[in-house]
């Protein structure tokens, strides 16, 4: 049985996860980076799941998160990020791209600063669930970031390792 978000739910979870976090702080620069790569993560999965129930909903959202990072506006790309995550938490973690999915909610996490915690000099991810704790996704990977490694460039690590391991044929992010 296939599950359909109404836009009108959709509308309403999104507005409760994103504007509470928009208020919060202005965008770094490594933010917007770490972004721009969730977008690309994003649009990789999505050009291979055509026809799939959650894909217009994805695409949405990733749609305004294009555009708010081409307009560098903090506000408007911190809601994007969130919409994201509101948008992928709908698919199901039996799809195909599940595990690829997972390692972009815990990019997104990273992304509002909600996991960094330093271990013995090395920080660890700690997905807590402070955007949309209802996410099934949540919590499934925890990105472990080297010394002096950013957030994007772990995301990159995981995204690639994952995609590689699991033959699913998405970019490899750069």
């Amino acid at each position: 049985m296939k599950k359909f978000v109404s836009i009108a739910t959709m509308i309403a979870l999104w507005i409760a996860v994103a504007i509470p976090v928009a208020t919060t702080t202005a965008c770094t620069s490594s933010q917007i980076q770490l972004a721009e790569t969730i977008a690309n993560a994003t649009a990789s999965i999505l050009v291979n799941s055509t026809g799939a129930y959650w894909a217009p909903t994805v695409q949405a959202a990733l749609n305004q998160l294009q555009a708010a990072i081409g307009t560098g506006d903090a506000s408007a790309v911190q809601i994007a990020v969130a919409a994201v995550e509101t948008a992928v938490a709908f698919i199901p973690i039996t799809a195909p791209y599940a595990p690829e999915i997972d390692i972009i909610v815990a990019a997104i996490e990273a992304f509002f600063g909600t996991h960094s915690t330093q271990v013995s000099g090395i920080a660890k991810a700690q997905s807590v669930g402070q955007l949309y704790p209802a996410n099934p996704h949540l919590g499934r990977v925890v990105i472990s970031k080297k010394f002096l490694e950013s957030d994007r460039d772990a995301f990159i690590r995981y995204w690639n390792a994952a995609n590689q391991a699991n033959h699913h044929g998405l970019i490899a992010l750069k």
